[in-house]
Parts: structure tokens; C-alpha cells; sequence
């Protein structure tokens, strides 16, 4: 990837995410409740959440113009645009389910917005850490701990998107419009071994940083 087209790309995930963030801000606003004193209450919600999650895509595109190979600043990005399209899923989804009329997709924003949660956390920290500072993995033997973080988030996202029944979370007055009938025990014993995988990948990657916190030296060591 050349440069121009690094940068381009950061800058792009950047812009898109104070989009998404302004967008959601507008449905908080419209999803308020009138006539009650705590209307204002979500607002300032998600306006405090889209700003504590800014560094992430900010700190990811300046890492990722100056240092395009090196996977932490995309990660960075990556997990900001997961932060704030949840948000903005949130949003849209209260606010369609309430005026149909209006917009549509609104039960499919909202099992959108229930999955984006666990990549955006789980996934985005496990990587972060087995990469974190150089942008290298300690050795090629670290590379299936980064295959048990990576399938387990798969797996347990790809269950919580076909498991049938009612949604999570605010949500759970609606069917998941995707789920499969009759499917309900495979999918949550999926979710169990996806969860099981990415815990697995998680712990390796807290061993990984402190292996190599006790190796570093001189400016990486002043880093971690």
C-alpha cells in the first residue's frame, strides 16, 4: 500500500466516524422522551461516548499515514468505526422501531447493533496486545493465538446473528429476523466454544505482552 492511499484510508475511516457520530447524535436527540426532565439524558450519553472513543480512530489514522505496515493504528481505526457504528445502529433502531412509517430496517439495525459490540472489544484488545508496540507478533509460534481470538470472535458472532428467539438487550420484544428455527441449543453451544476460543486468544495475548515487556529494551520497553 503506498502512502497516498494509506492516508487516504485512514483519513477516510477518520471522517466517516464524525458522521456516524453526528448521525447518532441526531437520533439521540429525536429518540428523547418529551415532557420528561431526563429527556436530555441520552443525548449527553452518546455525545460523551462518541468523544471518549474519538482517539481511537484519530490515534489510528496518525499511525497509520506514517506507519502503514504496521497493523496497530488500523486496528485502532477498525475498532472506532465498531465503536461508533453501534452507536449509530442504537440510534436508528430505537428511532425506526418507534416511526415506521418513517425509515425502515429498523429490527435489522438493532441485530446489527447487538453484534458489533464483541469485535469491537474483545477482538480489537486480544490483537492489540499480542501486536502492540512493533507491530510484529513475538515469533511465528504466537500466529495461532491470533487464529483462536480471531475464529472465536467468528463464531460466537456468527451463533448471536442466526440464534433464534428474541433480540438482546432493549431489544428483546423482537425476533431476531435471522435466525434459524429449531436451532437454538447448536447456537448457543457455538457461542459457548466461540467464547471459550476467544478467551484462549485473550490470555495468550496478556502472556504475550508481558514476555515481551521482560525482553524489550530501550525505546520499546519505554513504550509498553
Amino acid at each position: 500500500m503506498s502512502g497516498r492511499t494509506a492516508a487516504w484510508l485512514a483519513w477516510s475511516s477518520w471522517l466517516l466516524y464524525v458522521a456516524l457520530a453526528a448521525l447518532g447524535l441526531v437520533f439521540a436527540f429525536l429518540n428523547r422522551p418529551t415532557g420528561s426532565s431526563t429527556g436530555l439524558d441520552t443525548v449527553v450519553g452518546t455525545f460523551a461516548v462518541s468523544i471518549a472513543f474519538l482517539p481511537f480512530p484519530t490515534i489510528g489514522a496518525l499511525i497509520a499515514v506514517h506507519r502503514p505496515k504496521n497493523p496497530i493504528g488500523w486496528i485502532f481505526c477498525a475498532q472506532g468505526l465498531a465503536f461508533v457504528l453501534r452507536v449509530f445502529c442504537d440510534g436508528y433502531a430505537r428511532y425506526t422501531i418507534a416511526h415506521p412509517e418513517l425509515l425502515p430496517g429498523g429490527v435489522m439495525t438493532a441485530w446489527l447493533a447487538t453484534l458489533l459490540w464483541l469485535p469491537a472489544f474483545a477482538l480489537g484488545i486480544t490483537l492489540l496486545l499480542l501486536f502492540f508496540p512493533t507491530g510484529r507478533l513475538l515469533s511465528r509460534r504466537w500466529r495461532p493465538w491470533v487464529a483462536f481470538a480471531v475464529v472465536g470472535t467468528a463464531i460466537n458472532v456468527m451463533a448471536n446473528a442466526l440464534q433464534p428467539g428474541p433480540l438482546f438487550g432493549p431489544y428483546s420484544a423482537y425476533s431476531n429476523p435471522f435466525g434459524i428455527p429449531g436451532s437454538w441449543r447448536l447456537m448457543d453451544r457455538l457461542v459457548g466454544i466461540g467464547f471459550f476460543l476467544l478467551l484462549v486468544g485473550l490470555l495468550a495475548s496478556i502472556i504475550s505482552l508481558v514476555l515481551r515487556f521482560r525482553r524489550s529494551r530501550g525505546p520499546e520497553h519505554q513504550q509498553l
